[in-house]
């Protein structure tokens, strides 16, 4: 099983443009990406269980 050639391209994109905007806007934004390492890794993503305190 690998992963197809547009996921690895939009991947690689986002890694360059949130590069791009922690350069320019605040380096605290490199650790975008580490967002979604945690949620492929946990399948548990932190953004949806911030926001269900919210929603509650």
């Amino acid at each position: 099983m690998s992963i197809t050639k547009p996921l690895v391209q939009l991947n690689q994109a986002f890694i360059v443009v949130s590069v791009f905007l922690a350069l320019f806007i605040h380096h605290a934004v490199l650790f975008v990406p580490f967002i979604g390492i945690y949620t492929l890794s946990t399948k548990q993503s932190p953004v949806t269980h911030f926001s269900k305190s919210f929603l509650q």
